[in-house]
């Protein structure tokens, strides 16, 4: 009941996302309810709208054994990001191209965790963190309808918990592909 989303990344990811009333109930337990350390990737319950909003966050586990979120630190490479520019998420019954537009490692209390903006604070934010980049990104069009979605996991090890790594994800467009309902699981075919 607390799906709200799916995330996919050819050879690196492809994970469920969740939302639920606390940023405690997907910390430590998986999708199913059963109890494990790497968790479940989960958007913070502060944001009404999940992954259907102008902008959210998912947070997951740096995992030691690549899982979970492991891999978004790799976009401190160049390298890395060229060959993985774009993720896949799944909305409800739509599929988005969402690209890389900015990572970083950011201050815990940085302006990227604001739960509520306006046109203008949003576009700030994002011109913000894309000015971390370390690197040269593709262009992304970004503008006050635009649909963002950051990345966020722990950084470090031992874990550092006063930064995170964060890769920030712009929509680009909605991919359609009327015989790939039949691959998603998650989805009831009507």
């Amino acid at each position: 009941d607390d799906s709200v989303g799916y995330i996919y990344q050819k050879d690196k990811m492809s994970y469920p996302v969740v939302q639920a009333d606390d940023n405690d109930k997907y910390l430590r337990h998986l999708i199913n309810g059963n109890y494990n350390t790497a968790g479940t990737l989960f958007v913070d319950y502060r944001f009404e709208q999940g992954l259907e909003g102008r902008y959210s966050i998912i947070y997951g586990h740096n995992m030691d054994d690549g899982s979970m979120f492991a891999s978004l630190t790799d976009y401190d490479k160049e390298e890395y990001y060229k060959e993985y520019p774009y993720f896949e998420v799944f909305i409800g019954e739509n599929r988005y191209v969402y690209y890389v537009y900015a990572a970083a490692k950011v201050a815990e209390n940085s302006d990227l965790f604001t739960f509520e903006m306006d046109d203008a604070e949003f576009l700030k934010i994002m011109s913000d963190i894309r000015a971390q980049n370390t690197y040269e990104m593709q262009p992304v069009q970004v503008t006050k309808d635009s649909h963002a979605i950051v990345l966020s996991t722990c950084i470090d090890y031992p874990r550092n918990y006063d930064y995170r790594y964060v890769v920030v994800l712009v929509r680009g467009k909605q991919l359609l592909d009327p015989s790939y309902n039949d691959k998603l699981p998650w989805l009831e075919k009507k």
